[in-house]
């Protein structure tokens, strides 16, 4: 077990029969932890499947997170003039491109 489980043959005659259980009991966790996932997942794939064949299934887009858009010169300006009134020691200077 202790091999199936993953971990070195090897490393099996080092453990105390306190960790062999506390090695045991964690595998054991991310074992049910990944099966509850592969649940999810299967369910989700078949609400998917069923919202498409009803037609109610949405564009790819609305399911993904949307991507950030780079921060405006303004906003930044607003970061780092909050971060000075809230008393981080900053000095900013405008820099004129030419």
């Amino acid at each position: 077990m202790w091999v199936q489980a993953g971990f070195s043959p090897d490393d099996f005659w080092q453990q105390t029969p306190r960790h062999y259980q506390m090695a045991m009991q964690g595998v054991r966790k991310r074992l049910e932890n990944e099966s509850q996932d592969q649940t999810r997942l299967a369910w989700e794939t078949a609400a998917f499947v069923a919202a498409a064949q009803s037609g109610k299934l949405k564009p790819l887009r609305h399911y993904l997170s949307p991507k950030k858009k780079a921060q405006a010169p303004r906003e930044m300006l607003a970061a780092l003039l909050a971060y000075q009134s809230g008393g981080a020691p900053m000095t900013i200077r405008k820099i004129e491109r030419k």
